[in-house]
This record gives structure tokens, C-alpha cells and sequence, in this order.
């Protein structure tokens, strides 16, 4: 329901939460989360989805979420971990009813884009979720080499891309606006240009298309300030040399390059409004 991991820092931590992803709030106000349920019929397994409150799913014995990247035929013969009346047990493949979507649904948008989380120190993944709102979009962004695979899902739902609402074929393009044709009509898709934020950045889109290129319904023609490729960007993927000093930089660090100045690596735009 919650997120263990995502809160605020200070006076206020664990008093603000945030929601973990695959939650929603029911009818009566409750959390729910969701769950796969497998239906056996005539042999063939049927897939289902459905949402339950923390009072009703411990009545289920609920299988982990990374057994759904197992092969089905090794499913049927082999023990998996499940959750039954807020215990772990071991059973058979055959006493499942409910199985988890997948691994991250525990934790929120902000902590399931830590790479590595499971290895991360508790504290440590807090500052992460939490400095991860706090990037200000980069001159010149870049797509992350080691991600969790939600960075493109995160930036479609963000709305900051610009998508394509139906299929069609790129009549004219520059950086003030996209001209699609297609399904008999001309839509003229107009881009932000050098606006400015509630919080003093850079808001900008980019192009993606060229002139006539075919599209399809829901493909990304715009990148936002700090999407590339339809994927969050956050950062910078930069080669780092750590060297110890007595212990005292533990867990801290100070990284000293001028490259990274002098070449604009983390430069950034600021608009003030006078």
C-alpha cells in the first residue's frame, strides 16, 4: 500500500508517505492492491486481475511476484515461496491462488527507479527518492545506463512527451511545432519552447520525428526537458574513480573534475522572472 522506503526527511519523516505503484484507493476509501489471479479451466490457465484490501488478501495464499518470470511447465513442478494469514510458507504451484505482478509494487515511483534498491542501505534509498524530485533538468540530457525498466512508463504517465493520439505521417517539423497527416485531417502539434517553471527551470521539448516519417498511435513525437527517447533522464553517465581516505569518506563523497565544468556536463538553465 505504502511505501516502506519513500518518505519525507526531518520533523516530518515517516508522517508523510507516499503511495507504492499498482495501488489504488477503493470505493470506500480503502488501499487496495493488486493481484493476479490464475483460473484453471479445461486445462487452460486464464490470467486475471484484481484489486483487494489488506483485510481480504490474507486469505489467499499469495505467491511472490518474480515467480510469474518462471517457465509455467517448471511452475507445476517445483515448490514456490507464498504469504498466507501474514505467514511465509513453501508449497506446491497447485495451492496458489493469488501471485504478486511483480517485484517493485511495494515501493513508490521515486524508489522503484533505484537501480539495485535490494542492495541499497533503508536510509541511503530515502535521500534517493527524495533528491531524484529535487533534479533540475540538464542542457543536454542523457538516457541512463542502468535502469529498473521503468523510466519509459514514468515519463508517458508524467505527460511531459509529447505523444501521437493516431496514426499518421509527419508533414512538417521544426522546434515550434509538429504537422501530422492522417485520417483525412492536418493536426498541428505545437512544443514548449524556453518556458518557465513554477520552480525557476527550463521547460523545453525536442523534437523526435522527421519529415515524412509514418507513425503509429501513441508513439512519442517530443521529448520533454528531462526525457530522451521517451525515458526518464535524470543525470549523467560519468566514470568514476573512488579512493579512500582513512575511512573517513564513508558513505560521502566529493567528486573534483574539471572536465565536468569547463565541458558543461551538469550545466542547467534557470529562469527568473523580473
Amino acid at each position: 500500500m505504502g511505501c516502506p522506503i519513500d518518505t519525507s526527511e526531518g520533523i516530518n519523516v515517516g508522517l508523510i508517505g507516499s503511495l507504492s505503484i499498482h495501488a489504488r484507493i477503493g470505493d470506500w476509501g480503502s488501499l487496495e492492491r493488486s493481484f493476479y489471479e490464475l483460473i484453471e479451466k479445461s486445462k487452460k490457465a486464464r490470467i486475471r486481475m484484481l484489486f483487494l484490501s489488506p483485510s481480504q488478501d490474507e486469505y489467499y495464499m499469495i505467491a511472490a511476484g518474480n515467480s510469474l518470470a518462471l517457465n509455467r511447465g517448471i511452475q507445476e513442478e517445483q515448490a514456490v515461496p507464498a504469504r498466507y494469514h501474514q505467514e511465509f510458507l513453501t508449497i506446491a504451484w497447485e495451492e496458489v491462488h493469488l501471485r504478486s505482478i511483480f517485484p517493485f509494487r511495494y515501493f513508490s515511483i521515486g524508489a522503484s527507479l533505484i537501480p539495485f534498491i535490494e542492495h541499497n542501505d533503508a536510509n541511503r534509498a530515502l535521500m534517493s527518492s527524495n533528491m531524484q524530485r529535487q533534479a533540475v533538468p540538464l542542457s543536454r540530457s542523457e538516457k541512463c545506463i542502468v535502469g529498473t525498466g521503468l523510466e519509459s512508463q514514468v515519463a508517458l504517465d508524467s505527460g511531459v512527451p509529447t505523444i501521437a493520439k493516431h496514426e499518421g505521417k509527419i508533414f512538417y517539423t521544426d522546434t515550434e511545432k509538429i504537422i501530422l497527416s492522417g485520417n483525412e485531417n492536418t493536426v498541428s502539434i505545437p512544443l514548449i519552447m524556453y518556458q518557465r517553471s513554477n520552480k525557476n527551470t527550463c521547460m523545453h521539448q525536442k523534437p523526435q520525428v522527421r519529415r515524412g516519417k509514418c507513425i503509429k498511435k501513441g508513439q512519442i513525437l517530443a521529448d520533454g526537458a528531462a526525457t530522451v527517447g521517451g525515458e526518464l533522464a535524470f543525470g549523467k553517465n560519468i566514470l568514476v574513480a573512488y579512493m579512500p581516505w582513512e575511512g573517513y569518506n564513508f558513505e560521502d563523497a566529493v567528486l573534483i573534475s574539471e572536465c565536468l565544468v569547463y565541458g558543461d556536463i551538469y550545466t542547467s538553465f534557470d529562469i527568473t522572472e523580473i
